[in-house]
């Protein structure tokens, strides 16, 4: 089916109706009239659910848009990730649409309208600079590295692409930081909990090949010009990058405006109805562009 040409499309994304996907591609993609999004909740849905939809809407358009997550490795072009060209699902090139927002001017811009609104001005809050905020970022990237160098070596392990009951994580999900994020407790909980109970029922999983995916991921992940290049921007998961900044966020004065990442993404930026000001740029992202120029051919 082609996405092309017709009056109406619809636009699949992961989360739900009231969910951050949806407002995020309600506000900042859709420029044409009949373009309509629908979540499909987790992304494993996308292929069963396009294939019926398919079957019963033959004259309807469709793309349908999901995380990279840790299934495919970023290359070094920025672009939007195809997953599968026959069903039009495509991904972000960086690993969460949360990514795009792990930014220090973006932070910026919105901590300094937050703390001038009338709930929040006369505290004289002490507002950190771009660079303190950009600082705060690499701090909380150098932070996981290890649990997510072990999250990345876990994928390799995957038997197919597909793999849906093969988690990458022990913790739960995305965002789910454990406790201890040192790389001999997180190689221990992958192994323990995840390596030894697949390998029960696969041979093929075991701790020599996730040991010598996780030494590729340790050594990339430990380069000096990874962070210079700011590429955990693109290989870490934000929901992680998010947690783990979100504390030290809150160790600064912004603790005392009860300064939230969550509420200032959903709430506020992606938020249509909403008086903040403070929008994203999503003209800084050239896959960002390509999917927004796909969305509304």
């Amino acid at each position: 089916m082609s996405i092309l040409g017709n009056k109406s499309k619809r636009i699949f994304c992961e989360g739900v109706k009231d969910g951050f996907d949806n407002k995020f591609f309600s506000k900042y993609f859709i420029e044409k009239f009949g373009v309509t999004i629908i979540p499909l909740e987790g992304k494993w849905q996308f292929k069963n659910f396009i294939s019926g939809y398919i079957t019963a809407q033959k004259e309807v358009s469709y793309l349908a848009i999901r995380d990279r997550d840790f299934d495919v490795e970023p290359s070094d072009k920025e672009s939007i990730i195809v997953f599968d060209e026959k069903k039009n699902i495509l991904g972000t090139y960086r690993a969460s649409i949360e990514n795009y927002f792990i930014d220090a001017d973006l932070i910026h811009q919105y901590v300094t309208w937050l703390a001038q609104t009338p709930k929040h001005k006369e505290k004289n809050i002490v507002i950190p600079s771009t660079i303190e905020i950009a600082n705060l970022i690499e701090q909380s990237a150098k932070e996981i590295k290890y649990y997510t160098a072990v999250r990345w070596a876990l994928s390799k392990l995957k038997p197919t692409p597909n793999e849906t009951s093969f988690p990458d994580t022990w913790t739960g999900g995305s965002g789910n930081l454990p406790q201890n994020l040192d790389l001999e407790n997180c190689r221990k909980e992958a192994i323990t909990k995840i390596i030894d109970t697949f390998h029960q029922r696969l041979k093929t999983i075991n701790q020599v090949e996730f040991e010598l995916h996780l030494e590729v991921f340790l050594q990339l992940f430990s380069e000096k010009s990874f962070y210079q290049n700011q590429k955990y921007l693109t290989w870490f998961h934000g929901k992680d990058l998010k947690k783990a900044l979100q504390k030290k966020l809150s160790e600064t004065d912004l603790r005392r405006i009860n300064f939230s990442l969550d509420t200032m993404i959903e709430n506020h930026i992606c938020n249509i109805d909403g008086n903040c000001p403070v929008k994203i740029d999503i003209t800084k992202y050239a896959d960002l562009i390509e999917l927004k120029n796909r969305i509304n051919e």
